[in-house]
């Protein structure tokens, strides 16, 4: 479904980033917070969906919010604990 949203929306774009992949993994590692610096996002109306753990969510929240200033209004999240 995401594809398909990225082929039919020109500037929506999504990245997948696991923190315990396996070793066929080829995509992003780690936590996604640490990612963040790879994108255009403080100057680009961006909208970020967090997905996943719960501590993860919070750590990016932080960083978003508070680190870089971005109004909560471009947060989505969803916790899977």
């Amino acid at each position: 479904e995401l594809k398909a949203l990225q082929k039919e929306l020109k500037n929506f774009h999504f990245e997948y980033v696991l923190s315990n992949p396996s070793d066929t993994w080829k995509g992003k590692t780690g936590y996604v917070q640490n990612h963040l610096k790879d994108f255009e996002y403080k100057n680009t109306p961006t909208q970020f969906y967090l997905c996943g753990n719960g501590h993860m969510i919070k750590d990016t929240k932080k960083l978003l919010l508070e680190t870089e200033g971005l109004d909560k209004d471009r947060l989505f999240c969803e916790a899977f604990d």
